[in-house]
């Protein structure tokens, strides 16, 4: 179970990526099925960041489930246009004009949720850079590993 301790958490964070990366052309044929499985390991990388809570500082773990969450939700976004696109494609005279304003109006919020995510990412790699300006990993794996077993001792 040593994978889901929290100094495993970005290691695993690659082979999700990975699993996103790969998916994309194994489901090629169907759109809904891309999204579907986009947005089950977006629960579980949700569900992984609850249980491990990789970050000390509690306000990096709730920043982190944001993010997190804008991700589960463009994932939604995306899995709702292709079913818009597949009424479009329909070419449906009563409901086509509605079916593209939708598409419209929800590619607007999907460009949002895009944006908002990776500003976040930036604002965090921007904290993680002064951190690291501030204290050499040495010293911030000895400050975690005080912390850690000070905890440790302290629960018994």
């Amino acid at each position: 179970m040593h994978w889901f301790r929290p100094y495993n958490f970005h290691l695993l964070s690659y082979y999700r990526k990975f699993c996103i990366i790969i998916c994309l052309p194994i489901f090629y044929e169907n759109k809904h099925c891309q999204a579907v499985i986009l947005i089950v390991i977006q629960l579980m990388e949700i569900a992984r960041l609850l249980a491990t809570q990789p970050y000390f500082a509690r306000w990096r773990n709730i920043y982190r489930l944001v993010l997190e969450l804008i991700l589960l939700v463009f994932f939604v976004t995306v899995l709702v246009e292709s079913f818009i696109i597949d009424a479009i494609t329909q070419n449906n005279s009563a409901t086509l004009l509605s079916a593209v304003s939708s598409f419209y109006r929800l590619g607007w919020v999907g460009f949002a949720l895009v944006f908002g995510f990776n500003i976040g990412y930036l604002v965090l790699l921007f904290i993680d850079i002064v951190q690291g300006f501030r204290h050499t990993n040495r010293e911030m794996m000895d400050e975690a590993r005080r912390i850690y077993y000070y905890d440790k001792i302290n629960s018994y």
